[in-house]
């Protein structure tokens, strides 16, 4: 799913280089009309935008907490996980030492979802601005996001599961 053709081109030419089925919808994810009512899906593969800035460009800006996209492909796409389902986002993550308070807000339930957190290691919001790749992010813009730490690279692994499978969290494989 992207809003962007160009997406759809890399997506289509990489399904035909490796071979795999799949199906791509160019839809705009805010859009109502989003799924058929029938519309399950066995893998889903996101890596959405996590800039913490607004704006009208999708593909870029991820709301002001960075985190705007990344909650509502859960809240989509959670209910629409086949029986086994998988959904696997590529994302830093913000403030990891909340990420499974969030993951609760946004539909993900101990009783019925299995989650797996992998982070690189956390930097503070100086090294954020300073190594981790947001220096024309200031310090105002994460103050007013409340983004405190950071792990610049990280991993939301969901899945579809029977009650009482564990959630996790595992820090600084990287």
């Amino acid at each position: 799913l992207d809003i962007n053709s160009r997406a759809r081109r890399f997506v289509v030419a990489n399904l035909l280089l490796n071979g795999v089925s799949g199906t791509f919808l160019q839809k705009d994810l805010r859009s109502d009309d989003l799924f058929a009512a029938s519309d399950k899906f066995d893998l889903v593969l996101a890596n959405p935008p996590f800039w913490p800035a607004s704006g009208e460009q999708l593909f870029q800006f991820g709301g002001v907490d960075g985190e705007a996209v990344t909650s509502k492909i859960v809240e989509r796409f959670k209910p629409r996980l086949s029986e086994a389902g998988l959904l696997f986002i590529v994302t830093p993550i913000f403030n990891e030492y909340d990420i499974l308070r969030r993951l609760q807000k946004w539909g993900v339930g101990a009783f019925d979802m299995g989650a797996l957190v992998l982070h690189s290691r956390s930097l503070t919001q100086a090294e954020l601005v300073a190594e981790g790749g947001y220096g024309t992010i200031s310090r105002r813009r994460l103050d007013e996001a409340k983004i405190q730490s950071g792990a610049v690279h990280g991993l939301i692994m969901l899945r579809n599961c029977k009650s009482g499978q564990a959630v996790e969290v595992h820090k600084e494989l990287w």
